[in-house]
């Protein structure tokens, strides 16, 4: 089993099956994974979002969300200042009876505008996945979004 530790660089095996991987940061806690494919990534779980909802960069790029009471503003912090980047965030929206989603974007306390095809509209009793694809061109942050129900 690999075990990654604070935001020290770490190689991936070489073979196509990365195998059972376990993710803790340098405090010793410990998060969960989703597996795509051959290869994990950290899911990190939100309860309850309202407001402005922080989402630290460092602990990974994918967000579940449940019992989500209102629309929300999702903070991405900890995000590389470093000019001419890109990343994505993704949160899993498990919707109840009233549909919510991410209405606004904040990238470490700073508002961007978000440029969707079409404009969510969030539907009840389903898994959303709400995509934001954020870009950094000469200091400034630039975001796209995309809407996925399912």
């Amino acid at each position: 089993m690999a075990k990654l530790t604070g935001l020290e660089p770490y190689q991936l095996p070489s073979n196509s099956d990365l195998g059972d991987l376990a993710f803790q940061n340098s405090d010793g806690a410990s998060f969960q994974s989703i597996k795509f494919g051959s290869f994990q990534r950290i899911l990190n779980v939100k309860t309850g979002a309202t407001g402005t909802v922080e989402h630290d960069f460092i602990l990974g790029s994918v967000w579940y969300h449940s019992s989500i009471s209102a629309n929300f503003t999702c903070n991405v912090t900890n995000v590389p200042k470093t000019y001419d980047n890109y990343l994505e965030v993704k949160l899993i929206l498990s919707q109840g009876g009233s549909g919510y989603y991410a209405n606004a974007l904040q990238v470490n306390g700073s508002s961007v505008t978000v440029n969707y095809a079409t404009t969510p509209s969030p539907g009840t009793n389903q898994f959303e996945i709400q995509t934001f694809k954020i870009f950094n061109i000469g200091g400034t942050f630039y975001a796209v979004g995309d809407y996925d129900k399912y």
